[in-house]
């Protein structure tokens, strides 16, 4: 089994349950097969420039807009991930899903947690890729923090660096230390 089949409360199955959970359990191994017939076509198809652009039509047209979709997602991060170029492309597509004004709320902050799931997982993801995508969502967010709260109540600028102490590096930064004790 590739993805495991969760039940809502298992402390309340009875008889009459048992042909629902086998029903259950049956529909789940399908989807398991079907699962892995994706990825072996995905798999046999990887270097298909025409197949991944479909594929981010399809995933801003469909799998955006599905409520708590669970595995189908990963062939899309899988076809993402054959190049820089292609993490980048799915990466930008998702930041403007994300800061798209007009789009449906649900729609937006499905694309940042799509964005989130995608750079925390994705090998082809350098670094820079994910602060370029963290600056836009972060200048997005204060630029809404200003409509929300006002000019003056907006957030200081994003740190560049992690240098803790303003001495240039990061060398003998303490991160843990509170206002109080420096």
């Amino acid at each position: 089994v590739v993805f495991e089949l969760e039940i809502d409360n298992p402390a309340t199955v009875d008889d009459d349950d048992d042909v629902v959970i086998q029903e259950e359990e049956t529909a789940a191994a399908k989807l398991d097969a079907i699962m892995c017939l994706l990825f072996t076509y995905v798999d046999r198809q990887i270097g298909s420039e025409a197949l991944f652009a479909t594929a981010l039509d399809v995933f801003e047209a469909s799998v955006l807009h599905t409520h708590e979709s669970k595995a189908v997602q990963f062939l899309f991060f899988k076809l993402a991930t054959a190049s820089a170029d292609r993490a980048a492309k799915f990466a930008k597509r998702l930041v403007d899903v994300a800061a798209d004004a007009a789009g449906p709320r649900v729609t937006r902050l499905s694309a940042v947690a799509y964005l989130a799931s995608f750079l925390c997982r994705a090998q082809a993801v350098d670094v820079n890729l994910a602060a370029a995508c963290a600056d836009k969502l972060l200048g997005w967010a204060e630029d809404a923090g200003a409509l929300v709260f006002g000019k003056e109540n907006r957030l200081p600028p994003f740190p560049t660096t992690l240098d803790g102490d303003g001495d240039g590096d990061d060398a003998g930064d303490d991160y843990a230390k509170t206002p109080e004790e420096e």
